[in-house]
């Protein structure tokens, strides 16, 4: 069964698949995370395949995925860093959403891609058992096969 695709204004991601380990080769220091990010569909909600220039450009303009690994120091200020941080400290294996073209991408050890950003980069996160959201259909396009043409009135 194919998962259900997360819509997001830039288009149709598959979510990422992680096992609960990091296998990626790297570890993030400081205020940085590593994230996994969910990869783009690669075929329209229409059926249409897109090139692999577009799928590599829409995988770069991801803005969600796993939370693989957090540095010592993330998500312990704020995020002007003048005090401490307040609310729940996301864990690795959390689903979050970040800001479009935040951080950088890697491959990993596995042969996956990765992103690193900073704490602050991550926006939030999904709640606990709640599913992305499956794609809408989109309504099936109007066909006008005749205009009717206004009549000139002529003065007489």
């Amino acid at each position: 069964m194919q998962p259900k695709l997360i819509r997001t204004h830039v288009g149709e991601y598959v979510p990422a698949e992680w096992n609960g380990k990091n296998e990626s080769g790297m570890q993030p220091w400081g205020d940085r995370v590593l994230v996994l990010t969910d990869e783009f569909a690669g075929v329209t909600s229409g059926g249409i395949m897109v090139t692999d220039e577009t799928k590599y450009k829409h995988d770069m303009a991801a803005t969600t995925g796993v939370l693989v690994a957090i540095g010592d120091a993330a998500f312990t200020r704020n995020p002007d860093r003048t005090g401490p941080y307040v609310g729940k400290r996301p864990e690795a294996g959390h689903r979050v959403y970040f800001e479009q073209y935040g951080g950088a991408f890697y491959a990993g050890a596995d042969g996956r891609m990765y992103r690193t950003m900073d704490d602050k980069v991550i926006g939030g996160g999904f709640m606990e058992g709640a599913a992305p959201a499956a794609a809408p259909k989109k309504p099936k396009p109007v066909v006008v096969t005749k205009v009717a043409r206004p009549k000139l009135l002529m003065p007489a």
